[in-house]
């Protein structure tokens, strides 16, 4: 046995069969081109589709807050709508009330959201207020709550064109707050 662990032993020869296919090396080239291109192609493609998504988002970011301010708007103009009903067949001490109580109402008109927007993304706010339908409202609710008793027709124009709008924007119903007619029915109790 010592005779054997002395001597070198033969040599073993392993032959490997190479697969089916392509060799490695092509295999490895192949995989880097085709890694390479898709890489570029989709650095190249969110070059440019980054900015479109990013509008598209703010656009959606700028119609949610308009379209909320423009509900709040419109619930305090159909409140002022309800008390004008009345304001033709009121005494004067009750006209005075209601003429007051109006004057809140435009007081509490909000515009910031319109304004801001308006001011600092210009082409997003036009192309999003489709035929400035709300800066139209918004310029009549200015003038009809600055003059009340004699610019009540543009309360009933600025309604129209709510109702066209928020049917246009998909706008589920406004309906007044309710908070100024229970102010005036308050106010309107005391002075009887």
């Amino acid at each position: 046995m010592l005779l054997l662990l002395q001597g070198v032993p033969p040599p073993i020869h392993v032959t490997v069969q190479q697969p089916p296919g392509l060799p490695f090396w092509e295999t490895a080239i192949i995989s880097a081109v085709v890694g390479t291109f898709f890489g570029f192609t989709s650095s190249l493609a969110m070059e440019f589709l980054t900015p479109a998504i990013a509008s598209r988002l703010l656009k959606k970011t700028i119609l949610k807050n308009l379209d909320k301010e423009f509900c709040e708007n419109y619930g305090a103009l159909l409140d002022a709508l309800e008390l004008m009903r009345d304001y033709d067949t009121a005494s004067d001490d009750i006209k005075q009330h209601i003429t007051y109580v109006v004057q809140q109402i435009g007081g509490s008109i909000t515009k910031e959201r319109f304004t801001h927007y308006k001011e600092t993304q210009k082409a997003i706010f036009y192309e999003a207020d489709e035929g400035y339908r709300l800066g139209k409202f918004n310029v009549l609710l200015d003038r009809a709550f600055e003059h009340f008793p004699e610019n009540r027709e543009l309360m009933l124009i600025a309604d129209g064109l709510a109702q066209e709008h928020a049917t246009l924007r998909g706008i589920p119903p406004v309906k007044p707050l309710g908070i100024f007619i229970k102010a005036f029915n308050a106010i309107k109790a005391g002075a009887k």
